[in-house]
């Protein structure tokens, strides 16, 4: 059965030709071009599945993460299907925060430069050597979606266009890009043929409205958080509105295969779970996209995006994992892990006394303190890592707008090694501005 685009007004609809229009649920196939062997779990994606499965929408996944040749695809928009393939067989390399990369530096070259560590996946990990476009296209024709969602960054953007391209030739399904990258570029992105709608922001009550009215047959061009290219080809731009956080359900953890569940981190490989506990940073890296995200929240909806999940879901989150999913490592994944208004994070040391797991956490260097880091340790903290950046304490101040001192730096590291909990830290090369 083929795909019929369905415009009607000012609004477009995808209806199968399989069902009767009306129909009360969709099928959604969520889409997510991640490079090779980046092994966090992305959260994102199983929460967005959760919210539609709820509603009784049907939902599969596309995840490129073990896919041999992906990153063959991600220097370029170039529609090319097909090409050379990235060396397989070799170990995946550890980057100290579970990063598995797979670019011209090789991972053997990667672990002989002291650059990662060593360290074997389990059995069920193997690296697919099909093509993705393929595959894409043959899990839609199965499918038979009406809707196709990716959620993607910028470093994702070209990989995933290039799918969404190799997808509309063949077939015309609707499609809706979310995320960061979609969210500060949707002129750009819905410039692209293969491209509808844009979720601007936070995504989980635009994508249940959105399959909502799918399923009923309903205009869809007023949905908050959505930005709409109609027939005219004019954008329809709605405002944004936030999420309740304590309103989300538990991740839909059954969309991911089992190889997703683990991860490496300091040369050993765990199953490991993300707990979501904050959104949004109190701090201003000139880098970074939160700001950008605070702003927009500020300025278009009036609102205060930096908040977190409350203590009782927070606790079902992690009893879930631990309980249900067998966790034997957890890892937060806020910005900040230390954006806790006071006693709050003395609150969440109690909670977590009946979860015992390790954990794996990042902050900024300023939030160092003995007795906050003492007190974490005993929580059960394994690692952590800081945003260090830059080494150059004026480059830093000056173009990253990240103030602390060198001699901060080196006394709050101090501490971090006093109290026993091994840390990373993040520099990144390659800065405008920089002269060597």
């Amino acid at each position: 059965m083929s795909e019929i685009p369905v415009r009607l007004g000012n609004s477009t609809r995808a209806v199968n030709g399989s069902e009767e229009v009306g129909h009360s649920r969709i099928r959604v196939l969520l889409i997510y071009p991640n490079g090779r062997g980046t092994t966090m779990l992305p959260p994102a994606m199983g929460l967005l599945s959760a919210v539609l499965k709820e509603r009784g929408h049907e939902v599969e996944l596309f995840d490129t993460t073990f896919y041999a040749s992906v990153d063959d695809y991600s220097e370029s928009t170039d529609n090319v299907v097909g090409g050379p393939t990235s060396l397989v067989g070799e170990p995946l390399v550890d980057d100290e925060v579970g990063a598995v990369h797979g670019s011209d530096l090789t991972d053997m070259k990667r672990i002989n430069r002291l650059m990662v560590r060593a360290y074997e996946m389990p059995e069920e990990v193997t690296l697919r050597s099909t093509s993705p476009f393929d595959d894409l296209l043959n899990q839609v024709n199965e499918f038979q979606p009406d809707l196709l969602a990716m959620s993607c960054t910028e470093d994702m953007w070209n990989l995933g266009i290039q799918l969404l391209d190799h997808v509309r030739k063949h077939r015309k399904v609707l499609t809706i890009l979310g995320g960061v990258f979609p969210t500060f570029a949707p002129e750009f992105v819905l410039s692209h043929d293969a491209v509808d709608i844009v979720c601007k922001g936070e995504g989980e009550d635009a994508l249940r409205e959105l399959c909502d009215r799918l399923a009923s047959d309903q205009l869809f061009d007023d949905i908050p958080n959505l930005w709409v290219k109609l027939a005219s080809g004019e954008i329809r731009e709605n405002p944004i509105q936030m999420v309740d956080m304590n309103a989300n359900p538990l991740i839909d953890m059954e969309i991911f295969e089992e190889a997703r569940y683990y991860r490496p981190m300091a040369g050993r490989v765990w199953k490991m779970f993300p707990v979501e506990t904050h959104r949004g940073c109190p701090y201003k890296c000139a880098f970074c996209n939160s700001p950008s995200q605070m702003k927009l929240y500020r300025d278009e909806a009036g609102e205060n995006y930096l908040r977190r999940n409350s203590f009782e879901h927070i606790e079902r989150e992690l009893l879930f994992y631990k309980e249900e999913m067998g966790a034997q490592y957890l890892y937060f994944w806020a910005d900040t892990f230390f954006s806790w208004k006071p006693g709050e994070f003395e609150e969440f040391a109690k909670m977590y006394e009946k979860i015992g797991l390790p954990f794996w956490c990042q902050t900024r260097v300023e939030t160092v303190e003995l007795e906050r880091l003492q007190l974490l340790k005993e929580t059960g903290c394994a690692r952590m890592s800081f945003g260090l950046e830059h080494g150059n304490e004026e480059f830093r101040a000056t173009w990253l707008k990240r103030r602390m001192s060198n001699e901060m730096i080196v006394e709050n590291f101090a501490i971090m090694n006093e109290v026993g909990i091994p840390f990373s830290v993040n520099n990144i090369m390659g800065f405008p501005h920089e002269t060597r």
